[in-house]
């Protein structure tokens, strides 16, 4: 009876033993696979903005995605953006993100210009081979995370797509669209090129947000934290547009990173 005893007792260890291995490797295998994922899905939107220039020298841009990381270091011009103005950068303990941040709110005025034209119907004054691969997108949407500092209205600057013109304001005689903060609401701006106008919606604050606007011939689209948060059908821009953030002078923008593509 006592070594049969001993031999059940044995058998309930390994068997506990087993079971314990068990839930230690299931655990590990579910926080690989919450790794794998993270990385796919990184890896899906970086790893596509590098390919081969058509002379082979070179890096450039992708065909249908425009992606710039700020990492907190302030980049020279880099393809996708050219830097001017008051720039600084800093690290978020909270957010475990490098940002950039435009303008120091003491009456110097930070900004990022892209050198590429978009469209939602493509990419402009380009060859075209770097025209969308999807020869059936309708819709460009621009997204960036950031967060604007100031409890104002940032009024004709902000983050978002200009032809270039108005001295780099988001103004009337421009064509534009444009992110902002109005005090205690967001506020989605555009220009045709003859006139201008904003729509206000939600609730602006200084917390880090992932912004979205979705444009297409109909209309705009603002998203917030993937809520759709403005629409905006009045004064379209019509021209090829290129990336702009641009600060106030006596009030800020952090930005971490901004993506360009079509759908």
């Amino acid at each position: 009876m006592v070594e049969e005893k001993g031999l059940t007792e044995v058998r309930d260890e390994v068997f506990d033993l087993r079971r314990l291995i068990k839930e230690q490797v299931d655990a590990r295998l579910y926080s690989l696979s919450q790794q794998i994922n993270r990385t796919t899905n990184t890896t899906a939107a970086i790893v596509p903005i590098l390919q081969r220039e058509v002379n082979g020298t070179a890096v450039q841009i992708p065909s249908d995605r425009y992606y710039q990381v700020f990492a907190g270091t302030v980049v020279s011009s880099t393809g996708l953006v050219s830097p001017a103005g008051t720039i600084s950068t800093a690290f978020d303990t909270t957010e475990l993100q490098g940002y950039n941040r435009l303008g120091d709110g003491a009456g110097a005025a930070g900004w990022f210009l892209g050198p590429h034209a978009f469209h939602y119907g493509g990419v402009g004054g380009m060859a075209t081979s770097y025209a969308p691969k999807n020869p059936t997108a309708t819709t460009l949407r621009l997204q960036f995370k950031a967060r604007f500092n100031g409890n104002v209205d940032y009024n004709d600057r902000g983050i978002g797509l200009t032809d270039g013109g108005g001295g780099l304001l988001f103004v009337a005689g421009v064509d534009f669209i444009q992110v902002l903060r109005n005090g205690a609401a967001w506020e989605l701006g555009s220009g045709d090129g003859t006139n201008a106008s904003q729509t206000s919606g939600g609730t602006g604050d200084a917390a880090w947000h992932e912004f979205r606007v979705e444009w297409k011939s109909t209309g705009l689209v603002l998203y917030v934290d993937d809520v759709s948060t403005i629409t905006k059908t009045t004064n379209l821009p019509v021209d090829l547009l290129y990336f702009l953030a641009l600060s106030p002078l006596v009030n800020t923008i952090d930005i971490i990173d901004f993506l360009v593509d079509w759908v």
